[in-house]
């Protein structure tokens, strides 16, 4: 399991190296990989996911520093580097079809990662590009996404990936529509239910035949920190439905969440790795081993 640590800003400078920390866990022993990664070109707010072959960091911001705000961004990048897992070596480079940043990237269970939305100061994006890391090609929708926008969340369940709300317009149209692309069919659809409660900035987990979104914020509320989880039951044997939306343990901004595999649960807490064996669990009271890896 790789935990990419954040990197924070520095005045009126971009880093160009990704330190990859991979830590391994075993009888409670832990040792930790480094790699030194650069990039093809330095930036901020970059789209980023890792698939089994590799790890794919696509567009983002090339200005010295922010101007007008967080969110201006006047020379997007059109870089699309990609790591190969088998050396960790110099990234091969792609161009997005539309320089942006912002963008919300998911890798498919079959390798592939779709890097959506994001945009600049000037205009958000609708476009969705399809990064293949074995082929080291792309592919460009420019039309996919059912609003332009950036700040979505994205989980992927089974062959789909699902992403959610998001922020469009003058930083004040937040929506709460869920874009569905079927990776098997390469296919864009509207799903056939929505967030309870529109925002950007969610976290987003899945199981087999779930996806969630927590927490997430909108400055247009009275309280503009989210504290909802809206679950949807997306399994194939039956018809996509909203499950009652559950609301958080106080008010919080997500930026992760857990990953359910089987009995096992696995979540990032202050950069902490916490893997918990729910099958050691007896009777209603929980149990069952803890494994804290602290890179």
């Amino acid at each position: 399991m790789a935990v990419m640590p954040a990197l924070s800003p520095l005045p009126l400078l971009h880093v160009a190296v990704l330190v990859w920390f991979a830590c391994f866990c075993v009888s409670g022993t832990s040792t930790v990989q480094h790699s030194v990664l650069y990039l093809s070109e330095a930036r901020r707010n970059v789209a980023m996911a890792a698939t089994a072959d590799g790890l794919v960091v696509a567009g983002g911001c090339t200005d010295a520093a922010p101007g007008a705000g967080a969110f201006s961004c006047v020379r997007p990048s059109d870089s699309i580097d990609i790591f190969t897992s088998a050396t960790w070596g110099p990234a091969t480079t792609l161009r997005l079809p539309t320089p942006r940043a912002w963008a919300t990237a998911c890798a498919l269970n079959d390798g592939r990662v779709v890097v959506a939305g994001g945009g600049t100061t000037s205009a958000k994006s609708a476009t969705a590009d399809i990064v293949s890391v074995a082929s080291a090609s792309v592919v460009s929708n420019a039309s996919a996404l059912t609003s332009a926008r950036w700040g979505m969340a994205c989980a992927v369940a089974g062959r789909s990936v699902y992403f959610a709300g998001g922020i469009g317009g003058q930083h004040t149209h937040y929506t709460a529509v869920v874009d569905v692309y079927d990776g098997a069919a390469d296919t864009w659809q509207t799903a056939p239910f929505a967030l309870s409660q529109a925002r950007e900035s969610m976290g987003a987990l899945a199981t087999a035949d779930t996806v969630s979104f927590l927490g997430g914020w909108n400055e247009l509320l009275p309280d503009p920190n989210v504290a909802l989880v809206d679950t949807f039951n997306v399994s194939s044997s039956g018809v996509p439905k909203p499950q009652q939306p559950q609301a958080l343990h106080g008010r919080s901004y997500w930026t992760g969440g857990a990953t359910v595999a089987g009995n096992v649960e696995i979540a990032v807490d202050n950069g902490a790795l916490n893997v918990r064996d729910g099958s050691s669990s007896s009777g209603g009271g929980g149990g069952g081993v803890v494994v804290l890896c602290c890179c």
